[in-house]
């Protein structure tokens, strides 16, 4: 952001909290120009002037109906019940790391988005907490076994996840090799997205961990690092896989999500993962998988969290493969790569669009 913009507005329910995110912001050099208390008292405030940024709790009721210049959403503490954000800051720094990857600034002369030619599956999630990074990563070292050359980007903003888990370093400057056979990357900068849309056509092979889909229909136009990266990723991609909790909001959610996507991949296939916390039968799959395809029209994959294979990998540091190569859901994620490209074919593109 210009430094002499960075202009904020709160509008945050507990008051604890907002007076912490307040303080800090004016601690990293953010002007507080109102402290929102309700959401008339916004309107009020903000008149017919949409560019303006403004952080907020979840438990603000009814702010998403409003046009911002940006709008950041985080954990509120005020509500009783689990919080579905995917933002909840505790520290200066988690803030400040919160605001960077939300608002910088990108000119077009600066990134050139050039679509990646070679082959790209995207990984992306409705919700949190379901599973997606150990999905892209194990999909990653399967693919890598075949003698593929893959490199796994991981573009969760966020919550960035296969440094920490993989114990690497160095991969935000660029591509480390593993030593399970493929690359990661991280993006986390315009710097670092630069140079994977730069560096990009020395991979044949890409797979992209986008974290929780936040897309709306100004993706395609943001200049934020978000939309940058979520737009170069879209218009590049062979194919799309979704997860999604076993639950009729997600499901819903989806669908909403699809329709912004099909706007800017019209035809690509994309794939419904659900992730369900315990094992089920195959008339509770079929059950489950039916429920979903008359939501979203999608193809749908069940997966089994498999919770003791991923504790025995976590401590390993590792796929599924080679810590527990048995695991119920590396069986699952190995079958979903071998019958999604057959399954798909048997769905229109107008089923994907309901």
């Amino acid at each position: 952001m210009d430094e002499a913009k960075k202009f904020v507005v709160t509008a945050i329910r507990d008051m604890n909290q907002e007076s912490f995110v307040a303080a800090t912001l004016s601690q990293l050099g953010w002007i507080v120009t109102y402290r929102a208390t309700s959401l008339e008292g916004l309107k009020a405030f903000i008149g017919g002037e949409s560019q303006v940024v403004v952080i907020a709790s979840d438990d603000f009721r009814g702010i998403e109906t409003l046009q911002f210049l940006a709008l950041i959403i985080i954990r509120g503490k005020s509500q009783l019940v689990s919080s579905p954000a995917d933002l909840n800051p505790v520290t200066a720094q988690d803030l400040q790391m919160i605001m960077q990857a939300q608002l910088h600034d990108v000119t077009s002369s600066e990134v050139r988005l050039q679509p990646f030619a070679g082959k790209l599956e995207a990984f992306g999630s409705i919700g949190r907490g379901v599973g997606l990074s150990t999905i892209a990563l194990n999909v990653a070292h399967e693919y890598s076994l075949n003698g593929e050359q893959i490199c796994l980007i991981d573009c969760n903003l966020e919550n960035p996840f296969f440094a920490k888990y993989l114990q690497l370093n160095g991969i935000r400057d660029g591509a480390q090799k593993t030593r399970y056979g493929f690359s990661v990357s991280e993006i986390d900068s315009p710097k670092s997205f630069q140079s994977l849309v730069t560096n990009s056509s020395n991979s044949d092979y890409l797979i992209v961990d986008l974290g929780q889909l936040l897309i709306s229909s100004r993706t395609s136009i943001g200049r934020r690092l978000r939309d940058l990266t979520l737009t170069w990723v879209i218009q590049s991609m062979n194919a799309l896989h979704l997860a999604t909790r076993n639950n009729a909001d997600d499901f819903r959610e989806l669908r909403r999500v699809l329709t912004e996507i099909r706007v800017l991949s019209p035809q690509v296939p994309i794939h419904h993962i659900i992730t369900l916390d315990e094992a089920v039968g195959r008339r509770d799959r079929e059950k489950i998988a039916v429920s979903a395809r008359e939501v979203t029209g999608l193809d749908v994959s069940i997966f089994s969290r498999d919770k003791k294979s991923i504790a025995t990998a976590t401590m390993a540091r590792a796929p599924l493969e080679p810590s527990t190569p048995k695991s119920l859901l590396r069986n699952e994620i190995v079958h979903h790569l071998d019958d999604a490209p057959k399954r798909i074919n048997l769905l229109s593109r107008e089923s994907w669009l309901g």
